[in-house]
């Protein structure tokens, strides 16, 4: 921990309410211990934490819902597989990482297998970080969303005019996803639901992007080409 006793207050406080929260869902409780490290680490480094925390929702939603995740997977491999793609965003999100202590710090921590720093207690202990800015990852989610669609060659696609979207049958609508790299698997939701452009246009927004299961990027991609809708909605 920082030596700073405001950092050390807002720690123990932190710890508290979490704690509180944890019994109050019912919920097993880690070691003590654990909690108050994985509330140093959203404290210390919520840049890098919020980092992992979007990763690991990529992936998942990637994988489609049937899709066990290993809950045993240690945080820092999932942090060494995606390291390099997030110090290649650093010119975009300086002033995210300022927020961060010392990076070696971080991952020697992270390394830290007594703190069970893990895919399946993340997902124990996610939901009361209280000391955790959600800002900071949904902003890391846009800013890698967009950076993929550049590098995928989708933002340089035309938007559709919704007209031409609304008269769309499902066949011409897995055409123009082939067009874009979309997975095939996509395109066989589109047909096995008989998802044709009328259903793109008027049907729901937020039903239609849990039917088809893709990740952030893809799914802003699918937005902005057939509907001209804002990743924001």
């Amino acid at each position: 921990m920082d030596d700073n006793a405001i950092f050390m207050k807002r720690v123990i406080s932190s710890t508290s309410v979490s704690v509180r929260i944890m019994k109050r869902l019912d919920r097993e409780l880690p070691n003590p211990k654990n909690i108050g490290a994985w509330l140093v680490l959203a404290n210390q480094w919520p840049c890098r934490l919020s980092w992992i925390i979007q990763i690991i929702e990529d992936k998942n939603q990637t994988a489609g819902a049937g899709t066990p995740t290993d809950k045993s997977i240690q945080l820092w491999n999932v942090f060494n597989e995606c390291r390099d793609e997030l110090y290649a965003m650093r010119s975009q999100i300086t002033d995210l990482l300022e927020q961060d202590g010392d990076p070696e710090m971080f991952e020697k921590m992270l390394g830290e297998k007594e703190f069970g720093f893990t895919i399946g207690n993340l997902e124990i202990i996610q939901s009361v970080l209280v000391n955790l800015d959600q800002s900071i990852k949904r902003e890391l989610a846009q800013i890698r969303s967009t950076t993929r669609l550049k590098n995928s060659g989708w933002k340089s696609s035309p938007q559709l005019p919704l007209e031409r979207t609304s008269n769309m049958t499902k066949e011409k609508i897995c055409e123009e996803m082939k067009k874009l790299n979309f997975d095939e698997k996509y395109a066989e939701i589109v047909r096995s639901n008989n998802i044709n452009g009328s259903a793109l246009v008027f049907g729901d927004v937020q039903d239609l992007k849990a039917l088809l299961g893709m990740n952030f990027g893809e799914w802003s991609a699918f937005k902005m080409h057939f509907l001209g809708v804002s990743t924001q909605k």
